[in-house]
Formats: C-alpha cells, structure tokens, sequence
C-alpha cells in the first residue's frame, strides 16, 4: 500500500544501459595526413568522462536538491513495496518557479527552456480551462514516477502509488502545506515515451496533446475522473 512520505525520498538513479555500437576506425593514409593540422581541424583536449559512481552522487544531489524545494511547496512522495514504485505529486504552486526561470533557462539551457515553454503551452491550452472551472486554476501533477532497479518487480507497486491518489484528488478537496487546499481538481502529466503513455492510459488519463523538443516527443496527459470537469476541446 501506498504511504505519503514527510521528507524527501529519492530512488536510486537508473543505470543507463550500454548502447550497442558498432565502431568503425577509419584509416588515416600517411601519405595524405598532414602532420600540422590547421587549427580549425584540430579537435579539443578531451575532459575526463566522469565515472558511474561519480554520476550517481551528482543525480542524486540534484534530484534531492529538487524533490525538498517541491516539498516545501506543498508536494508529497509515495512510495510502495520498499521503493519497487515511487510517485512525486505536486500542487500547481509548484509550477510557478518554472515560469519564471525561463528566462536564465534561456541562457543556461536554452533546450530545457524550449522543452518548458513547448509544455507550459499545453498546460495553457488544454489543462488551465478545465482547472479554473472546476478548482480555481488548481491541479495536481505527477511530476515523477520511478523505481529502485535494485528492487524486484512488485505486483500492484504501480497502482498503489497511482490509483488512490488520483481518485482522491478528483473526488475531494485536500489540504497541503501552507494551508493550501487543493480540489475537487484535474491531475496532469507529461509522458515521455509511448511506454508510458500506455501504462497511464491503463489508469485513466487521456492524451490531450503532444510536443517534439530536440526529436524526443512528449505527451501531455490529463485524469479528471468525473464528466463535470469534462473539457469539450479535449480529445
């Protein structure tokens, strides 16, 4: 079963997989290769790739840095069957610092700044309507949704830290932090895979939308729950 987490919890970051690569070595004819390059042909001092272990530490004091400034704004953790599924919901106060750091994003990480915008659009379009109907412009957000790899498959880990908490946040209102009370209100998501969106179309959502940054495509998804809060422009 589902338990709400009164400080921060993180999953151990997944370990990327080794892609397959087939490598091909080119061969450099002497007789053609210069030995003074121009300097335009020149290709930098490579920087030392930092190790797994290194990666890890960095991830994880990130993603920590960033689940405890969610907290303080009124968002949770669940967890189920020791970490097999973990859940991170969000009030839509925690949306508010994402808007107004685009314009740092824009010179820090002008991709992540794009990737924002593209989302805040479809947040705007197809979520703020229905929201400010039915709650005064709140939602909530499921902002993450992971697993400890170290941890074995759990039946039911998924919907234990899903299900109860969507039905929850559609049927009735519920006080965060702040003395912020939050619904009857929609629940949003971004799924980034067709895996995803299947596994949260299996729960209710429903796709609203979708947006390419960078050749990686992304969906915005929403769960009402109840037909009041039904959108028409809502496909």
């Amino acid at each position: 079963m589902a338990s709400n987490l009164s400080a921060p919890a993180l999953v151990a970051p997944v370990q990327p997989s080794t892609p397959s690569i087939s490598l091909q070595t080119a061969r450099l004819e002497k007789a053609s290769a210069p030995t003074d390059l121009p300097p335009r042909e020149k290709l930098p001092a490579a920087s030392p790739a930092p190790d797994l272990a290194t990666l890890r530490q960095l991830t994880h004091a990130s993603a920590l840095t960033r689940i405890r400034a969610k907290i303080q704004h009124g968002a949770f953790v669940a967890e189920a069957g020791n970490f097999a599924a973990v859940a991170c919901w969000e009030p839509l106060s925690v949306q508010k610092p994402l808007v107004t750091d685009l314009n740092e994003g824009d010179t820090s990480r002008p991709l992540f700044a794009g990737f924002a915008r593209a989302i805040e659009g479809m947040v705007a379009e197809h979520l703020r309507p229905v929201a400010e109907r039915v709650s005064e412009g709140r939602y909530w957000h499921l902002s993450l949704m992971a697993r400890d790899p170290e941890v074995e498959y759990v039946p039911g880990a998924v919907r234990a830290v899903l299900a109860p908490f969507m039905r929850r946040f559609v049927e009735r209102e519920i006080e965060v932090e702040g003395g912020m009370a939050i619904g009857p209100a929609p629940v949003w998501l971004e799924a980034g895979s067709e895996r995803a969106r299947d596994v949260y179309a299996h729960f209710g959502f429903r796709v609203v939308d979708a947006v390419e940054t960078a050749g990686v495509k992304t969906w915005g998804m929403i769960y009402t729950g109840d037909s009041r809060v039904e959108d028409d422009g809502v496909a």
